[in-house]
Protein backbone atom coordinates (compact mmCIF):
# COMPACT_ATOMS: atom_id res chain seq x y z
CA UNK A 1 0.00 0.00 0.00
CA UNK A 2 1.28 3.47 -0.81
CA UNK A 3 0.38 7.00 0.21
CA UNK A 4 -1.35 7.32 -3.17
CA UNK A 5 -3.77 4.53 -2.37
CA UNK A 6 -4.77 6.44 0.76
CA UNK A 7 -5.13 9.94 -0.67
CA UNK A 8 -5.61 9.68 -4.42
CA UNK A 9 -9.03 10.86 -5.56
CA UNK A 10 -11.33 10.34 -8.52
CA UNK A 11 -11.14 13.70 -10.28
CA UNK A 12 -14.03 12.78 -12.57
CA UNK A 13 -16.28 12.22 -9.54
CA UNK A 14 -15.03 15.45 -7.93
CA UNK A 15 -16.25 17.41 -10.96
CA UNK A 16 -19.21 15.37 -12.24
CA UNK A 17 -20.44 14.28 -8.83
CA UNK A 18 -21.50 11.14 -7.00
CA UNK A 19 -25.00 10.07 -5.95
CA UNK A 20 -25.74 10.67 -2.27
CA UNK A 21 -28.98 9.07 -1.13
CA UNK A 22 -31.20 9.69 1.88
CA UNK A 23 -34.20 7.57 2.84
CA UNK A 24 -37.70 8.97 3.42
CA UNK A 25 -39.70 5.91 4.36
CA UNK A 26 -39.73 3.72 1.27
CA UNK A 27 -38.54 6.55 -1.01
CA UNK A 28 -34.88 7.13 -1.79
CA UNK A 29 -34.06 10.77 -2.44
CA UNK A 30 -30.82 11.17 -4.37
CA UNK A 31 -28.56 14.17 -4.80
CA UNK A 32 -25.79 14.38 -7.38
CA UNK A 33 -22.98 16.13 -5.47
CA UNK A 34 -19.63 17.47 -6.67
CA UNK A 35 -16.65 18.04 -4.41
CA UNK A 36 -16.13 21.35 -2.62
CA UNK A 37 -12.54 21.78 -3.75
CA UNK A 38 -10.16 19.23 -5.20
CA UNK A 39 -10.51 19.02 -8.98
CA UNK A 40 -13.76 21.03 -8.87
CA UNK A 41 -12.11 24.32 -9.80
CA UNK A 42 -15.50 25.84 -10.63
CA UNK A 43 -16.45 25.70 -6.92
CA UNK A 44 -13.19 27.33 -5.86
CA UNK A 45 -13.53 30.05 -8.50
CA UNK A 46 -17.20 30.83 -7.74
CA UNK A 47 -16.60 30.92 -3.99
CA UNK A 48 -13.67 33.30 -4.44
CA UNK A 49 -15.78 35.52 -6.71
CA UNK A 50 -18.65 35.54 -4.21
CA UNK A 51 -16.38 36.44 -1.29
CA UNK A 52 -14.20 39.01 -3.06
CA UNK A 53 -16.54 42.01 -2.48
CA UNK A 54 -16.69 41.10 1.22
CA UNK A 55 -12.96 40.56 1.79
CA UNK A 56 -12.58 43.57 4.09
CA UNK A 57 -15.43 42.40 6.34
CA UNK A 58 -14.00 38.87 6.38
CA UNK A 59 -10.56 40.12 7.34
CA UNK A 60 -12.10 42.22 10.11
CA UNK A 61 -14.15 39.26 11.33
CA UNK A 62 -17.36 41.19 10.77
CA UNK A 63 -18.93 39.37 7.81
CA UNK A 64 -22.63 38.93 8.56
CA UNK A 65 -23.47 35.26 9.12
CA UNK A 66 -26.72 35.47 7.14
CA UNK A 67 -24.83 36.93 4.18
CA UNK A 68 -22.21 34.18 4.41
CA UNK A 69 -24.96 31.53 4.37
CA UNK A 70 -26.61 33.19 1.35
CA UNK A 71 -23.28 33.22 -0.51
CA UNK A 72 -22.69 29.56 0.39
CA UNK A 73 -26.17 28.58 -0.84
CA UNK A 74 -25.69 30.43 -4.13
CA UNK A 75 -22.33 28.76 -4.77
CA UNK A 76 -23.58 25.32 -3.67
CA UNK A 77 -26.57 25.61 -6.00
CA UNK A 78 -24.33 26.51 -8.91
CA UNK A 79 -21.35 24.21 -8.39
CA UNK A 80 -22.01 21.43 -5.85
CA UNK A 81 -25.63 20.24 -5.98
CA UNK A 82 -25.78 19.23 -9.64
CA UNK A 83 -29.10 17.37 -9.74
CA UNK A 84 -31.55 15.37 -7.65
CA UNK A 85 -34.16 12.64 -7.97
CA UNK A 86 -37.39 11.81 -6.12
CA UNK A 87 -37.57 15.14 -4.35
CA UNK A 88 -41.05 16.35 -3.45
CA UNK A 89 -42.81 19.10 -1.52
CA UNK A 90 -44.62 18.40 1.76
CA UNK A 91 -47.74 17.84 -0.36
CA UNK A 92 -45.99 15.23 -2.52
CA UNK A 93 -45.55 17.40 -5.60
CA UNK A 94 -42.33 16.55 -7.42
CA UNK A 95 -39.66 19.25 -7.46
CA UNK A 96 -37.60 19.30 -10.65
CA UNK A 97 -33.98 20.35 -10.25
CA UNK A 98 -33.00 23.90 -11.12
CA UNK A 99 -30.57 26.32 -9.53
CA UNK A 100 -33.50 28.42 -8.34
CA UNK A 101 -35.27 25.44 -6.73
CA UNK A 102 -31.99 24.39 -5.14
CA UNK A 103 -31.55 27.85 -3.60
CA UNK A 104 -35.11 27.66 -2.21
CA UNK A 105 -34.55 24.18 -0.79
CA UNK A 106 -31.18 24.91 0.85
CA UNK A 107 -32.56 28.15 2.30
CA UNK A 108 -35.67 26.46 3.70
CA UNK A 109 -33.82 23.43 5.11
CA UNK A 110 -30.57 24.46 6.82
CA UNK A 111 -29.98 20.95 8.19
CA UNK A 112 -30.10 19.56 4.64
CA UNK A 113 -27.75 22.31 3.45
CA UNK A 114 -25.27 21.43 6.20
CA UNK A 115 -25.52 17.69 5.47
CA UNK A 116 -24.98 18.12 1.73
CA UNK A 117 -22.07 20.54 2.24
CA UNK A 118 -20.50 18.05 4.64
CA UNK A 119 -20.80 15.31 1.99
CA UNK A 120 -19.26 17.62 -0.63
CA UNK A 121 -16.30 18.12 1.71
CA UNK A 122 -15.90 14.44 2.62
CA UNK A 123 -12.83 13.28 0.71
CA UNK A 124 -13.88 9.63 1.10
CA UNK A 125 -16.87 10.26 -1.16
CA UNK A 126 -14.46 10.99 -3.99
CA UNK A 127 -12.01 8.16 -3.39
CA UNK A 128 -10.19 6.74 -6.37
CA UNK A 129 -12.20 3.91 -7.94
CA UNK A 130 -9.46 1.33 -7.38
CA UNK A 131 -9.54 2.00 -3.63
CA UNK A 132 -13.35 1.78 -3.60
CA UNK A 133 -13.19 -1.63 -5.30
CA UNK A 134 -10.60 -2.98 -2.84
CA UNK A 135 -12.72 -1.74 0.08
CA UNK A 136 -15.69 -3.75 -1.23
CA UNK A 137 -13.75 -7.04 -1.20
Amino acid sequence: MSIYSLFDSNEKAEINGFMYTVQDGAIEISFLLARAGGANKQFTKKMAEALRPHQHAMNAGSLDEDLMIKLQIDVMSETLVLDWANLATRDGEEIDYSKEECVKLLTALPALRDLLFEQCNNRANFAHEEREESAKS
